[in-house]
């Protein structure tokens, strides 16, 4: 009913990843801080240094890390993943030298692969672990924590992964329903939902002239994108909507500049 939609609403949930100890102390002043945070970095390199049809996995390297090389986006390879911690939260995590020298150090442990291997993309990120201030970040569980402070009507999502957002989100949803004593109907059934991308093969067809040469993406994807999938900048799309950053960085720069130089165009025309 409307009254358990609006006490409910009431809640605020703080999923600010690495950032949720800054807002738990906004909330509460002098509160200890419940999270480690640690940087995994990703290589990306052509398939044909390592072809390989099957991901592998390294369970456990000489210090105590795990690594894998996967298949990944238009004939390349991912590989990672570093697990270094990190005392200063950076908007833009990058991937340092002496992280991608890990990496082929010990795949090439594994795998004989070329010492000059092309590394086409770099990426990296941060790892908000629930933890005490001991030991190695690498032995750290990735389990997420829910934290709730009822007088503030406050809820803090801490540590978890991508892969079990859905379990994080219904404990989190649980956690507010329990603390205020209501009692949930059962979950709906997960159904997968595909979009109507009827518009964006119309736009291609209409628009078909490439962005760089010898490049498959085509004016029409942009327009669609800017007018359907709310790209405000070059970067929502060559990143965001091709993926290209975490493919080939040279490529996605050459992309960025032509969108740049169009964008105006492009937005309202």
């Amino acid at each position: 009913n409307e009254a358990v939609h609006e006490e409910v609403g009431d809640f605020f949930v703080n999923a600010t990843g690495p950032w949720a100890d800054i807002l738990r102390q906004k909330v509460r002043r002098g509160v200890a801080p419940r999270l480690r945070l640690s940087r995994g970095s990703h290589l990306v390199i052509p398939s044909s240094a390592l072809p390989i049809r099957e991901g592998f996995l390294i369970p456990r390297t000489k210090d105590g890390r795990v690594l894998f090389a996967l298949p990944w986006l238009e004939d390349t390879l991912l590989v990672g993943t570093t697990d270094v911690e990190v005392a200063e939260i950076a908007r833009e995590v990058t991937v340092p030298p002496e992280d991608e020298e890990y990496l082929l150090l010990h795949l090439n442990e594994y795998f004989r692969i070329s010492p000059k291997v092309e590394v086409q993309a770099r990426f990296a990120g941060l790892r908000a672990l629930v933890a005490e201030r001991k030991g190695s970040t690498a032995k750290i569980s990735r389990r997420h924590v829910i934290e709730v402070w009822k007088p503030e009507r406050f809820l803090s999502v801490l540590g978890g992964k991508w892969t079990t957002f859905r379990k994080i989100g219904e404990d989190a949803i649980q956690a507010i329903a329990y603390t205020l004593g209501i009692k949930l109907p059962s979950l709906e059934m997960v159904e997968t939902i595909e979009p109507n991308l009827s518009e964006l093969e119309k736009l291609k067809a209409a628009y078909p002239n490439p962005i760089v040469r010898g490049e498959p993406f085509v004016e029409g994807e942009v327009r669609f994108w800017i007018k359907r999938g709310m790209a405000k900048k070059p970067a929502d799309v060559v990143d965001g909507r091709w993926q290209m950053s975490f493919i080939d960085q040279s490529r996605a720069e050459k992309l960025k500049r032509a969108l740049e130089q169009r964008w105006c165009e492009l937005c309202c025309s």
